[in-house]
């Protein structure tokens, strides 16, 4: 225990390095930048309507009723440097307005629910939603195992903006609990 405390004693070359690799570890992780999705207002003061630290890898899926085809569109996308990039479109028919065709650099496949389109590599600073209501649109967005939001009855006709802001950790752990 003496050995310790004299190891740790702040007058010794050793406690202050250790100190100060301690210090500078603890300065580093508050200031890491970290994803934060984020989805606003797309008028008035652009006010902060969700605010959601993202884990490593966490996919962000949207979907909504596609307003001509009366069908259901899902679209997954993953955080990469400030930027939001498509991973996958889902959807349940080819017609007015719908995928058809795949990327050049993408794949497309169907399963017994879905026609996917994967890949591509289309990258977005940020994406407008205009959230629908009960009838039309009826939005949603889901983070897989975390969370979810029925956008369409949070912010019925809202037009938001869905976007990944990189911000300190500190920052985003108490803005963005």
């Amino acid at each position: 225990m003496r050995l310790l405390s004299r190891i740790l004693n702040m007058n010794s070359l050793l406690g202050r390095g250790l100190g100060s690799v301690i210090l500078l570890g603890m300065l580093f992780l508050l200031l890491a930048p970290v994803p934060v999705l984020v989805v606003e207002e797309q008028r008035g003061e652009g006010e902060v309507l969700i605010g959601v630290l993202l884990a490593p890898f966490q996919p962000v899926v949207t979907r909504y009723i596609h307003s001509v085809e009366r069908t259901p569109v899902e679209d997954e996308y993953y955080a990469s440097h400030g930027t939001l990039w498509q991973w996958e479109e889902r959807v349940r028919s080819h017609n007015a307005g719908l995928p058809f065709l795949k990327r050049p650099q993408g794949t497309f496949f169907q399963d017994a629910s879905w026609m996917h389109f994967r890949g591509g590599g289309s990258r977005y600073a940020s994406i407008s939603l205009r959230v629908g209501t009960e009838e039309f649109g009826r939005n949603q967005m889901e983070l897989p195992g975390f969370a979810s939001w029925d956008l369409f009855r949070i912010f019925p006709g809202k037009p938001m903006i869905l976007c990944v802001k990189e911000v300190p950790l500190g920052l985003a752990v108490l803005r963005f609990p």
